[in-house]
């Protein structure tokens, strides 16, 4: 394949992707905007909310974010959580 060749090919799945990612971002927006929920069995207050990088996130219980994840963990997911799409992982405690 020329190089002609392999940078279109390069650029059509670059504009797949971008494609792709402004369609699950106008989707999200919608769900926000109207309202939905996507799985959720009850209603959640978001007064307080705050953020977390995945660094905080993935902390011992005794700093700040991992200790909020410990503490509440059970009450956000009651049943298990699980991520993913057709590879999935999940777990059913915070630990």
């Amino acid at each position: 394949m020329s190089f002609y060749k392999s940078n279109i090919w390069t650029n059509k799945m670059n504009n797949s992707k971008t494609i792709f990612s402004s369609i699950i971002t106008v989707i999200l927006l919608a769900f926000i905007f109207t309202g939905t929920t996507l799985a959720s069995g009850g209603s959640c207050d978001l007064t307080g909310m705050r953020t977390f990088t995945q660094g905080g996130w993935g902390s011992k219980g005794n700093s700040t974010p991992g200790g909020i994840r410990d503490a509440h963990f059970d009450a956000v997911f009651p049943a298990y959580a699980e991520m993913g799409g057709i590879k999935t992982a999940g777990s059913g405690s915070s630990s």
